[in-house]
């Protein structure tokens, strides 16, 4: 098939959706497609702290780009429309896009189109390309938290254009796609009419990139480390808090952990973590893809921190990435999470958000006793999550989607 993807976020961009759409382009194109991705190449308009990881865009071979910059005009009526009018702030480079989309042969070079959310507009691009030239479209949403649902903006018309943007995007898709089954399911609530054209399509790893054993780290140092940004809804002061609790009760053992957390951290949080001024707490900062598996391996245990949500539809591309670094993972997650599931299943304890006792009695169990052991599950369970395997389901699913056949057996 000739794939156009469209993905805003795509390499050399190092954030979490580059890296996903990035594995789609390369695996679809090394099972013999032809690939072709339009996206945004100037993330810094989105951005100010934004970095690149020249390495992601340089394992695409066989992959062309369409890199579309895109520049946002400035001005009060402008700041206004991004207020109260939903994607406002992304029209320009869907235009921008499109445009040079249709310059290519009218846009009519692709069999299928294959858009990727979040945000919300690569998956408005797609919904343009569908209307101008008709060409068979599936749509990704690969956050729930851009999706509806029960969503309120404090602006009416927001609001009002957000859930008509996305009626549009479901009734016009010849297929959609979602990273889990209870995203699905809450998407089409209201629609299971829809449900026929769905598709589970779950975050993937890169086996490329874990083709070597794990290491064992043995300097007597016991290492806790987080890969991920750190913000307003997502903080470590549940395991700082939890962490310290253990050392202060077992007195000289504080030179033994370090808790290390890797990638960005609003100034809020920094401030104070670094105002508790805790030795053993290190803020590592940003660090390329390849050095965050680095930095995976060489741990001793991996934290999966979650948002403290009592119904939480994610499932963080991290934790995926986690998977093949082989280390055991300890889940700071609501209970009834995709994470916490998964997890589970393979045999690994989780905390509550908010439950310092206990995560101080995991911590302390695990300072205290031998080594924890890798599940024999571990392997069977990341397996499930390879890059090849999924997209080539993806790959069935678009040739499905293409040929008008989306729901038998999807």
């Amino acid at each position: 098939m000739k794939i156009l993807l469209v993905s805003h976020s795509f390499p050399p961009a190092l954030e979490p959706q580059s890296i996903q759409s990035a594995r789609v382009a390369k695996y679809l194109s090394r099972m013999g497609h032809q690939v072709t991705v339009v996206f945004n190449s100037d993330m810094l308009v989105y951005n100010s702290t934004h970095r690149d990881d020249r390495e992601l865009a340089a394992d695409l071979p066989g992959v062309e780009l369409i890199p579309v910059p895109d520049i946002q005009p400035k001005g009060p009526w402008l700041s206004f429309l991004g207020k109260v009018a939903y994607n406002e702030h992304y029209r320009y480079w869907v235009g921008e896009a499109l445009q040079a989309v249709l310059r290519r042969d009218g846009g009519r070079a692709y069999d299928i189109v294959y858009s990727i959310a979040a945000p919300t507009a690569s998956n408005v691009l797609g919904l343009r390309l569908k209307e101008r030239i008709g060409t068979p479209w599936v749509a990704h949403f690969s956050d729930p938290g851009y999706l509806c649902h029960d969503i309120r903006f404090k602006s009416p018309l927001k609001t009002h254009i957000a859930y008509s943007t996305e009626r549009a995007i479901f009734e016009k898709a010849d297929g959609l796609t979602f990273v889990n089954e209870d995203t699905l399911l809450k998407s089409t609530e209201a629609r299971h009419d829809f449900r026929e054209k769905c598709f589970v399509l779950p975050h993937s790893f890169d086996p490329d990139y874990f083709d070597e054993p794990a290491i064992i780290p043995n300097d007597g140092i016991v290492r806790f480390t987080y890969v991920g940004s750190l913000y307003a809804r997502r903080k470590p002061f549940d395991v700082i808090r939890a962490l310290l609790s253990v050392l202060q009760r077992g007195g000289g053992t504080i030179q033994r952990i370090e808790l290390n957390l890797y990638g960005s951290i609003t100034p809020e949080i920094r401030r104070e973590i670094e105002e508790q001024d805790l030795p053993w707490v290190h803020l590592r900062g940003p660090v390329s893809y390849r050095d965050s598996i680095r930095v995976m391996r060489e741990c001793d245990y991996l934290l999966m921190i979650d948002m403290p949500d009592a119904v939480n539809l994610y499932t963080p591309s991290k934790l995926i990435d986690y998977l093949p670094a082989e280390k055991p993972i300890l889940g700071i997650t609501a209970d009834d999470s995709n994470s916490a599931r998964l997890l589970r299943e393979i045999g690994y304890p989780v905390t509550a958000p908010g439950d310092i006792d206990g995560l101080t009695r995991l911590f302390s169990g695990l300072l205290h006793a031998a080594s924890f052991e890798i599940p024999e599950t571990h392997r069977e369970v990341a397996g499930r999550f390879r890059a090849d395997r999924v997209v080539a389901t993806l790959a069935d699913f678009l040739e499905r989607s293409c040929a008008g056949r989306q729901g038998d057996g999807g």
